[in-house]
């Protein structure tokens, strides 16, 4: 989900962090060509002059040799001491390279615990740390890491179609018919249940067992049997559209449409083109879209730009200049402004009933066209001039990142839809980032408008339980409640934010938590 602008970030202050250890293992005795402190305030001591003419040179210290590993569990945990109760810190997604010293002890890790050198924490050997043949499983078993240089970490594809087996190993075509076949009876078994209970609620009569529903299925020798849910047979239909408990091994699960994959690489199997999914899971593709992910954004604010602005939130809007003698406004012809434009607003105009506002060279829009974003105050929680800190405003749809007082970054979002229902609610409050994830997954197969599934949503950031701000690549609906009560940004703002965050994310992890040494960026939301 080469060189990245995110990465280089995060590798420079890990080897600022290693160079400050090297600095205070020396001890900060002698200086830099290693000569001692106290002899060199006196540059007439004869000692000096001695140590310049005979002193051979001072050796350069060695790096020690660290052990190189890779991660082979889909995430690994980043515990801040060699013991299983201590502080978890992040995670590390498989095949991520890294280097480690140890083992350090065996607290709760059989094969003991390894330091790492890059950046602080430990990690278990026994839950995902391969110490051997680590470019041979990197070379036939490890997925792509994430693309920190690209708006989405990942590719995306889309499923067309209801009930598409993942397989974790593609079988014969004898096996995926059978296949095929358990899910059109399984399907045929959940309609009927469900035209039951409509049934049912239209007639106002009690169903004392919605899942005691017949219907006909085709047998393989092409007789014509009844089946009931109560049956063995068909017990699995209890668990509503998506099955879980599914009686063929080479299926991992079972995808509905609508539900998005994270893919990995494509594969050619039993005769057919599949993708190969983050998980290791194989789609056919003809089930499935590769998706473009929208390329709308917000904008970085600077003394040039700054608030207030108004953002275009119409497809196309007109331009509009006065008319001679300033009596009203009249659209320019070879003027417009696109959705997603942040234009500088230097005062607000009526002419007639309609307001305007002034946007700089001449030009002016019609007030509803755009969405204002003015300063806001930071809240008490900030505590120093430059301090980061997010401002979430539900009723107009916008987003704004500060330094201090200084509005840096602004975007437009897509907050619960709780009008639609209370459980859509975004949270209010003053808040803080508690973790970070390059991607994290997403789902509720029972959610009251519909199952969903989505894999490594990106650029997450969660403030509070299981409410995040993340990107969202499946719509471009921004400025308009849309989602299940996070914040959704456009991929491009999500990354932009996840990257100026803090805490910053170390090279090479997935994920890191907050706790009282590393605080989280504070976010306000407000209506």
């Amino acid at each position: 989900m080469t060189g990245f602008a995110g990465r280089g970030c995060a590798f420079a202050l890990a080897i600022l962090a290693a160079g400050c250890a090297r600095d205070r293992e020396g001890g900060g005795s002698t200086t830099s060509f290693g000569i001692d402190a106290k002899a060199a305030e006196d540059p007439a001591d004869p000692g000096l002059e001695e140590a310049e003419e005979t002193a051979p040179p001072e050796p350069v210290a060695k790096e020690p040799d660290h052990q190189r590993g890779v991660i082979y569990y889909f995430t690994t945990d980043v515990r801040a001491k060699p013991t299983r109760k201590s502080t978890l810190l992040g995670h590390i997604r498989r095949g991520t390279v890294v280097r480690v010293d140890g083992p350090e002890g065996i607290d709760g890790c059989a094969d003991g615990w390894y330091r790492l050198v890059d950046a602080p924490g430990y990690i278990c050997a026994t839950e995902g740390l391969r110490l051997k043949d680590i470019e041979t499983y990197i070379a036939t078993s490890a997925p792509h890491q994430p693309w920190f240089d690209a708006i989405l970490p990942y590719d995306y594809a889309h499923i067309g179609r209801d009930d598409v087996p993942a397989y974790s190993q593609v079988p014969p075509l004898a096996e995926q018919k059978e296949v095929a076949k358990w899910l059109a009876e399984r399907r045929a078994l959940l309609a009927a249940q469900i035209e039951a209970v409509e049934k049912a609620l239209a007639e106002g009569t009690v169903l004392t067992n919605p899942y005691e529903v017949t219907v006909e299925v085709t047998e393989p020798d092409g007789t014509i049997e009844t089946h009931t849910i109560d049956d063995a047979y068909t017990q699995d239909v209890e668990e509503g559209p998506v099955p879980t408990e599914i009686p063929f091994k080479s299926v991992g699960k079972i995808l509905l449409r609508g539900f998005y994959l994270s893919v990995d690489t494509r594969a050619w199997k039993e005769g057919a083109p599949y993708f190969k999914t983050l998980r290791g899971l194989f789609v056919n593709s003809s089930a499935v879209q590769v998706i473009a992910p929208p390329t709308s954004r917000g904008a970085e604010l600077t003394a040039d730009m700054t608030l207030p602005v108004g953002i275009v939130i119409r497809k196309t809007i007109p331009a509009y200049t006065s008319e001679e003698g300033g009596v009203g406004f009249k659209p320019v012809k070879a003027q417009s402004y696109d959705r997603f434009a942040v234009l500088p607003i230097v005062e607000e105009i009526t002419a007639g009933a309609q307001a305007y506002y002034s946007v700089g060279s001449g030009m002016y829009v019609r007030t509803g066209d755009v969405r204002r974003v003015d300063l806001a105050d930071p809240p008490a929680t900030v505590k120093s001039p430059g301090q980061k800190w997010i401002d979430i405003d539900i009723k107009h749809q916008v987003l704004t990142a500060y330094e201090g007082q200084t509005p840096v970054y602004v975007a437009l979002i897509s907050s619960g839809r709780e009008r639609e229902n209370i459980e859509y609610k975004t949270p209010r409050g003053i808040l803080s980032i508690q973790s970070k994830h390059v991607t994290g997954t997403m789902d509720n197969l029972y959610a009251s408008d519909g199952p969903y599934a989505i894999e490594d949503v990106p650029w997450t950031q969660y403030f509070l339980s299981s409410y995040a701000i993340h990107g969202a690549f499946w719509h471009n609906g921004f400025g308009m409640v849309r989602s299940h009560g996070c914040v959704n940004l456009t991929p491009h703002d999500a990354r932009w934010l996840f990257l100026w965050t803090e805490p910053r994310l170390p090279a090479g992890w997935h994920s890191i938590y907050t706790n009282k040494d590393l605080p989280g960026t504070i976010v306000k939301i407000h209506d």
